[in-house]
């Protein structure tokens, strides 16, 4: 990727195929979700990582979309690419199990998704699932899949002594219950 010149470092830059990066730790971003709970509480934070995720997905996809024809590209293929970037900028494995076109439902997991790691690290488990970020990224991406609206519901997760995190991705008219 460094040779294609679709990674460029120089200057104290991290440029990924065009796109401005700075590393940042996992533990600042989760103070940053301390912080951010303690000022509007944990829903609208949640809320907010969700939204950043999918803003995130959907500025990818745009540079993307020049950069590789991804337009051209067959779906499933779109998927395990940005899977692999996904996996490159450090987001931990991904999983897709359950894949049920026609109903535009998905499961997915990952065993290391390095927030749930970090939190259960810091502050021990939690009660609730921790990663709306991911959440915002994988609905984006099924939106993208599917050109419907999707939600994406995290059901298990490391943080809470789970031995991965699994998010369950179905359209957003659809009313289902999950179990966390």
């Amino acid at each position: 990727m460094l040779k294609t010149g679709h990674i460029n470092l120089k200057d104290g830059l991290i440029v990924i195929f065009k796109g401005h990066n700075f590393l940042f730790p996992i533990r600042s971003f989760l103070k940053l979700c301390e912080i951010l709970i303690g000022k509007v509480g944990e829903k609208e934070t949640d809320d907010i990582f969700k939204e950043v995720g999918t803003f995130q997905l959907l500025q990818a996809a745009q540079r993307y979309t020049v950069l590789f024809d991804l337009e051209k590209m067959e779906k499933r293929k779109f998927i395990k690419f940005g899977t692999k970037i996904f996996e490159m900028l450090g987001m931990g494995k991904y999983e897709f199990l359950n894949w049920d076109e026609n109903n535009k439902i998905i499961t997915v997991i990952s065993r290391n998704v390095p927030t749930a790691i970090e939190f259960k690290m810091i502050y021990g488990k939690t009660l609730k699932p921790i990663d709306s970020f991911v959440c915002g990224v994988i609905e984006a991406t099924f939106y993208l899949y599917f050109n419907t609206p999707m939600k994406c519901v995290e059901t298990k997760c490391i943080a809470c002594g789970d031995p991965y995190c699994q998010f369950e991705v179905f359209p957003v008219e659809e009313k289902r219950e999950t179990k966390t």
